[in-house]
């Protein structure tokens, strides 16, 4: 439990500091957390984010599928899963990520 409370304090502090200066960090941490958290929706969705930013689109893709799971209920899960569908090319399952994003606005 300590060592998890270090690792979320470090990554407040690093986003804080400068975001994504070190990504692949980032995405290791958080990573780990997830493993002793996998319900924890908004944990999924920064990952998510954090994995796109990192250009790791199908990698994103799994973790937003993960919290969209967790919690269809939120548009901006659905939102940001469009966004990496966009990207991936796949125009079907984008425009399906936003209509769902958009019932749930």
């Amino acid at each position: 439990m300590i060592i998890e409370l270090a690792i979320i304090a470090l990554i407040f502090l690093a986003a804080a500091a400068t975001p994504i200066i070190f990504p692949s960090l980032m995405i290791q941490m958080i990573s780990h957390i997830l493993v002793n958290r996998p319900d924890d929706y908004e944990g999924w969705v920064y990952y998510g984010g954090l994995l796109a930013k990192s250009r790791r689109y199908d990698d994103a893709a799994d973790a937003l599928v993960t919290a969209v799971t967790l919690r269809p209920d939120i548009s901006k899960g659905w939102e940001k899963l469009g966004d990496v569908y966009t990207i991936l090319g796949d125009s079907e399952r984008a425009t399906e990520a936003y209509r769902l994003a958009a019932d749930e606005a």
